[in-house]
């Protein structure tokens, strides 16, 4: 009896420390809907290094959307865990206009009030994250903090993106740096990865597929997908042209099955060009069956649209194979064409739809 007592308060204990006491039925009675919200909550709020066990029978946590606003914190597993995605959490910031912004991500990594912190040193690895579908319009990763490391992730279902960097109300306008790498993004209704404001950017190693895809969203794919597109793997586009876009390495990614371009710089805003969009790379990826879909009409392996607006920004595009896409291997905006200063080196492009390269 009392070897019984010392293993429940030693299992009771474990429960404790990931913060999820309390959820042990439900992890194991399909009958009951999880909700691990707010043991998870208490979990980054106190920060430290999280390590979620993975539940029986392969269930996944299943939580609205977390914040992850304490520096110096880890989440990770090392036995497969997974999260789902329940819908927004809480609102704890507004934009500069007022704007409510809930946390619509699994992971929300911002300052958690507007005259709070941000969040630096984090890393998120070994997950796998699912964003159902269901109308519950989210993300799998909203990065805006300082020193970011997103390790080994494993993104499925329908996010919006499966990752964004953005600055939004993050209290400095822009967020970075940040390192993606390992990971493996594979359904998005709009982008794989989406870079709108950053300064310090690795993407590296991944593999990058599905975006605006609907053979990879499931039944309801086709009334999932964004209508605004771009359907990009990978999206670097200022949201406004103050957000600076400066130092992004994207290399020896495999990008490959998504609606629109492989890899799209879109330099541009409704407003102005952006007044920073500088020392970018494109390195050593394989860029392939891309653009196959009929739209967005930027369509193809690489595409350009605009760049800094004093044409003084750089983007170097070597080593990279791009074949088999939509449209050019290398495209251009038909009507904006591109401001950048480009270096094209030791890329191999072939059997694109419309050619090389459309220049």
């Amino acid at each position: 009896m009392e070897r019984g007592l010392r293993k429940a308060a030693a299992a009771a204990a474990v429960f404790a420390f990931l913060g999820l006491a309390g959820q042990a039925f439900a992890a194991d009675n399909p009958q009951q809907q999880r909700d691990d919200t707010k043991a998870l909550q208490r979990q980054l709020d106190r920060g430290g290094t999280i390590t979620l066990k993975a539940l029986k029978k392969g269930r996944c946590y299943q939580t609205k959307g977390l914040w992850v606003s304490k520096s110096n914190t880890t989440i990770t597993t090392r036995d497969g865990a997974c999260v789902q995605y329940l819908g927004p959490g809480p609102v704890r910031l507004r934009s500069d206009d007022g704007d409510p912004i809930p946390a619509d991500a699994i992971f929300f990594v911002n300052r958690s009030s507007n005259s709070g912190q941000l969040p630096q040193h984090v890393t998120i690895s070994n997950l796998k994250l699912i964003v159902p579908q269901g109308g519950k319009d989210g993300y799998g990763v909203v990065v805006a903090g300082s020193d970011v490391t997103l390790d080994g992730l494993n993104v499925q279902g329908s996010p919006m993106d499966a990752v964004q960097v953005t600055p939004r109300a993050n209290g400095r306008g822009w967020a970075g740096p940040v390192t993606i790498r390992n990971g493996r993004f594979l359904a998005a209704r709009r982008n794989g990865i989406s870079v709108v404001g950053a300064i310090g950017v690795t993407i590296d190693s991944n593999v990058i597929s599905g975006a605006g895809n609907p053979a990879s969203l499931g039944p309801l794919g086709p009334q999932l997908i964004s209508v605004t597109g771009p359907w990009a793997g990978i999206d670097v586009e200022p949201n406004i042209f103050t957000y600076p876009i400066r130092t992004v390495m994207i290399s020896n990614n495999t990008i490959t099955g998504n609606g629109g371009a492989g890899v799209l710089f879109a330099l541009s805003t409704n407003e102005s060009l952006p007044t920073v969009a500088d020392d970018l790379t494109l390195t050593g990826n394989t860029i392939t069956d891309n653009a196959h879909s009929n739209g967005p009409f930027l369509r193809g392996g690489v595409c350009l649209q605009g760049g800094q607006k004093d044409g003084q920004g750089h983007l170097a595009v070597t080593n990279n194979t791009v074949t088999n896409n939509g449209g050019y291997g290398f495209c251009k905006h038909p009507f904006d064409g591109y401001n950048l200063l480009l270096t094209v080196l030791g890329n191999v492009f072939s059997g694109n739809e419309l050619g090389d390269s459309e220049w």
